[in-house]
């Protein structure tokens, strides 16, 4: 925007309204109007602020030497009303661009609203900048009310998905290093890959590790794990015996809670049973007796009452059984075993991919620093490859990952980080970092500093 000739425009404006006397600004309040716009010409230099903004903020000049040269205390009393006005509508500003229509924009009406009456009606009366400033503050709130809200959502989903890929990397690892280097029925791989490591995510993103439900889940897996290898003894197989029907109801109610089909349920215990029933049959070497007849895992649970009168009860029907699991019922040492790789657990969500692959800065670059100071709510401005330029600011930062979540004006997410990744962008400033200190009181920090050098060199 091209700065304003305000000398001129303040001798026009007296000249109009009090034609009869003769005035000369110069003479009067000449420091005042020079600095003033010195100020304006900070304002509209700043890159923190989109043209059409600058544009309207830069027509605020008349009114505010104006009050300047009404109020000698505006520019040493930092809770003026009109400079906290300028200050709150560079705040609101700093995050936005220019749409298709900015006149259908409410943010850009607002302002356009806000200059037009200052212009039209201030005169003598500095308290028009405290009524415009409560009204202004309200319909800000009002607007960062919605914004927040969507935000909100945005920042629960992400967190919602960020501590589900924990769950299942936690998940992933536990079976991984349970299984590791043991030859286990495959039935058992399927079992755990496809249906206990549901109970094992559950347990882990409802209840947290450390909690009873999540170690009673890790307590079954090691009992399943436990359950199909070879008796080693006598007592190793009462053992069993024992603790079967314990093993199997927990691991069918833990199915049950995660909505397990129950068709592939049942197809997978009756495979287990074939597998349990081997197992049972195998003669250990100090095994004293066995039941040669026995051709269903009830039938060898009944063996724990052996010794007691035994109470009538029906019998379960045999189903026919296929030839292959026929000659698997009569060698128990037949059932499909395979060497264990990593499972590959049910499918993980697909991150979200960030700005740019990852590459390894040094810890001591200072991108890490500039990172590490970003605030919550801080501002920055994205540059893509084809040109183009969007505003967002950082709306959480999800511990359980790391991750830097950004959201536009509107709260909408639009990007996202690891600390790796922003930092990288920072340094070949493909991000930059917007300052959204006080506009104002930065310009005057910037012009007295200015005017004090000028005078050092006098």
């Amino acid at each position: 925007p091209r700065q304003l000739d305000v000398q001129r425009s303040l001798d026009q404006l007296l000249i109009r309204r009090m034609p009869s006397k003769s005035l000369s600004i110069g003479q009067v309040e000449d420091d005042t109007i020079n600095l003033v716009a010195m100020l304006f010409q900070f304002i509209l230099d700043d890159r923190n602020l989109a043209a059409p903004m600058k544009a309207l903020i830069g027509r605020l000049q008349i009114p505010i030497i104006k009050v300047a040269m009404q109020d000698k205390s505006f520019f040493s009393k930092g809770g003026h009303p009109a400079r906290k006005l300028l200050n709150e509508i560079a705040n609101a500003a700093l995050g936005w661009v220019a749409g298709e229509d900015i006149h259908r924009d409410p943010l850009y009406n607002k302002v356009e609203s806000v200059v037009s009456q200052l212009l039209n009606e201030f005169d003598n009366d500095p308290d028009i900048f405290r009524q415009i400033l409560t009204d202004f503050v309200s319909f800000m709130e009002v607007q960062g009310r919605r914004a927040e809200l969507v935000a909100k959502r945005a920042v629960d989903a992400e967190d919602g998905r960020a501590r589900s890929e924990l769950a299942r990397s936690c998940v992933d690892g536990i079976i991984d290093e349970k299984v590791s280097g043991q030859q286990l029925p495959s039935v058992v791989i399927e079992l755990l890959e496809k249906a206990w490591s549901n109970v094992l995510f559950h347990c882990h993103l409802k209840d947290g590790e450390g909690s009873s439900s999540w170690l009673e889940a890790l307590d079954t897996v090691d009992e399943l794990l436990w359950s199909v290898q070879p008796p080693e003894n006598t007592e190793s197989r009462q053992r069993l015996l024992k603790r079967l029907p314990s093993l199997l109801k927990t691991l069918r109610n833990g199915l049950t809670r995660t909505s397990f089909d129950p068709f592939e349920m049942n197809k997978l215990f009756a495979e287990l049973e074939i597998v349990h029933l081997a197992r049972l049959k195998e003669k250990p070497v100090d095994a004293v007796t066995s039941t040669p007849g026995a051709n269903t895992l009830d039938e060898l649970l009944d063996e724990r009452s052996a010794n007691k009168p035994k109470v009538a009860r029906p019998r379960r029907e045999k189903t026919p059984v296929p030839a292959q699991q026929k000659a698997q019922r009569q060698s128990p040492q037949q059932p499909q075993q395979q060497p264990v790789a990593k499972p590959n657990i049910s499918a993980k969500p697909t991150p979200a991919i960030p700005a740019q692959a990852e590459t390894a800065l040094d810890e001591s670059d200072s991108s890490y620093g500039l990172v590490d100071a970003l605030d919550i709510g801080s501002w920055v401005e994205v540059h893509q490859q084809e040109g183009n330029k969007f505003r967002c600011r950082l709306a959480a930062i999800i511990r359980v990952t790391g991750r830097y979540i950004f959201v536009n004006r509107s709260g909408m997410k639009v990007a996202e980080h690891t600390r790796g990744t922003l930092a990288q962008s920072i340094k070949l400033q493909q991000i930059t970092l917007l300052d959204d200190s006080l506009l104002f009181d930065r310009a005057l920090e910037s012009v007295i500093g200015d005017l004090r050098g000028m005078n050092a060199k006098v």
